[in-house]
């Protein structure tokens, strides 16, 4: 009975123990769903998240990949650019190379075919001036016809001495400027005879270029010009060309007047068959018309010069334009 009762009341005490137990459980639960739920949400989010650090990290991704495919093709094209640069600097480099050497090539033959010229000009001069034929090998005239026709014997080094003491006013020893204005033929000629441009004449340069005149050994040679006035062509204007005083008194004036273009040719006297024209020189021109008061700038007191020699372009001759 004892133990009956000791059984019950264990069993008792189990049951107790149990209710007891059950209670606890029920409550347990509640709670463990509780905090199940909020790791559940809890799990979500860290899900969520991973899924956000993931994507922005992964760059193929559609969303980035645009992006990252343009980054990626600058990058190249930054990396490009010198290489790209480098080669039109070369490009540039040969076409102005290929420019030089063809102009350097036309230069040359420029320079040939001007040499060319001056030879022929003075071929057909010494054929005008002497009447003669070409020569069997058609190098030199071959004079048979009138006399040849020698450039007047100026004294090259007393024409210089001469100019500097008639005209250098300062007494520098050169001519420049207002002391140019007296002598305008020499003035005319002032690129020739002052190659380096300075707009100073000596009396070495002045002997240099009348040596150069008798070098060519022309006596005469046929020379034209026109005369307009404000532009229009002037007729029978009387056009002289007188030489310049420092030249000597073996210089000859030569005159001409003018057609109904405005036209002259222009020589020195000349008798029988002898060839019209003027020898090589520095010349004031003078020009009058009768009936018309032409102002002293253009006759008495000119202003008008010109050189005449075979190198200076005579295929277009001078005009002299009168403004009155």
């Amino acid at each position: 009975m004892a133990r009956r009762r000791i059984s019950c009341s264990l069993a008792y005490c189990a049951l107790s123990v149990l209710a007891a137990m059950t209670g606890c459980q029920r409550q347990d639960d509640s709670a463990l769903a509780s905090v199940r739920a909020e790791l559940e949400q809890l799990a979500a989010d860290v899900k969520r998240l991973d899924k956000m650090v993931t994507t922005a990290s992964r760059p193929n991704e559609p969303a980035v990949q645009p992006a990252v495919a343009q980054v990626k093709d600058e990058s190249a094209k930054s990396a490009a650019e010198p290489t790209k640069m480098a080669e039109e600097l070369a490009q540039v480099k040969k076409e102005l190379g290929e420019m030089k050497t063809q102009w350097n090539e036309m230069r040359e033959k420029w320079e040939a075919s001007t040499e060319e010229l001056v030879k022929l000009r003075k071929a057909v001069s010494l054929l005008v001036v002497s009447g003669g034929q070409p020569s069997a090998e058609g190098s030199q005239p071959r004079l048979t016809g009138p006399r040849r026709i020698l450039p007047p014997p100026i004294d090259a080094v007393a024409a210089g001495k001469k100019a500097i003491e008639l005209y250098d006013e300062n007494k520098d020893g050169k001519l420049s400027g207002a002391e140019l204005d007296k002598c305008p033929g020499l003035k005319a000629a002032l690129a020739r005879v002052d190659p380096s441009g300075a707009g100073e004449v000596t009396a070495a340069m002045i002997t240099k270029r009348i040596q150069a005149w008798q070098a060519s050994h022309l006596g005469r040679m046929a020379f034209a010009c026109w005369v307009t006035r404000n532009g229009q062509p002037l007729k029978d204007a009387v056009v002289t060309f007188v030489p310049e005083k420092f030249l000597g008194d073996q210089m000859q004036t030569a005159t001409g007047m003018t057609s109904e273009p405005g036209r002259a040719m222009i020589s020195v006297p000349v008798s029988g068959s002898e060839p019209q024209g003027l020898p090589p020189g520095f010349y004031r021109v003078e020009i009058t018309k009768p009936g018309d008061s032409i102002p002293a700038k253009y006759n008495s007191e000119t202003i008008f010069g010109q050189e005449v020699a075979i190198d200076v372009g005579m295929m277009q001759p001078p005009t002299f334009d009168l403004e009155y």
